[in-house]
């Protein structure tokens, strides 16, 4: 299930995701969504 939430993100961040979102050819939302998983994966492998 998905979840709406609002942001703040600094203007060069959400630059650079729109950039990666255009280059994958996803939106916006599916780009965050896939790199804070990626994130979260490697982040907590690296704590185990």
């Amino acid at each position: 299930m998905k979840k709406r939430i609002n942001l703040t993100l600094d203007e060069e961040v959400l630059n650079r995701l729109r950039e990666i979102a255009e280059e994958e050819v996803r939106s916006l939302s599916q780009t965050v969504n896939r790199i804070l998983k990626r994130h979260l994966e490697k982040i907590t492998d690296e704590s185990h």
